[in-house]
């Protein structure tokens, strides 16, 4: 039980955090750089492909291009680039990073959660999509920090 409430907790305030630093429009512009900041650096990434029960592993890093994110991903050997930007989610405005890339000729969409591990890096855990088309079974991805700038 206490596990649980640690991890609820945890979860909860990283998005508290982030809804704060996104939510005072005075200093949107500024803190949303903060935050698109942080979350450049290194990461090892774990996932499965929409539609499918084919995983992957692999590489992405993450660097800034102005108020957006450059993704530059390695899975499974085949090397791709996409972006990345904050949006809100849900009535509560809750910041997600919604991501697009293309992975061997398909289109792929991401809608990640930012949390932080013990050492408060970021990790970013998410629903992977097909746009365009319904998506009945997504698929998921969580990336780990493994260095930063």
């Amino acid at each position: 039980m206490r596990r649980a409430a640690a991890a609820f907790l945890s979860v909860f305030l990283v998005l508290a955090t982030a809804v704060v630093t996104l939510g005072d429009q005075s200093d949107a512009g500024k803190d949303q750089g903060d935050f698109l900041s942080s979350l450049v650096g290194s990461y090892e990434v774990i996932g499965r492909f929409p539609e499918s029960l084919k995983t992957y592993s692999g590489t992405v890093n993450i660097s800034r291009k102005g108020n957006s994110l450059v993704l530059e991903r390695k899975i499974n050997g085949v090397k791709t680039s996409g972006e990345a930007s904050i949006q809100s989610a849900t009535a509560d405005n809750i910041p997600v990073v919604r991501a697009a890339w293309k992975h061997e000729k398909t289109a792929y969409g991401a809608t990640y959660l930012v949390h932080t591990d013990l050492d408060n890096y970021p990790r970013l855990t998410g629903y992977i999509y097909l746009p365009g088309r319904e998506t009945k079974k997504p698929g998921i991805e969580a990336l780990f920090v493994t260095a930063r700038p």
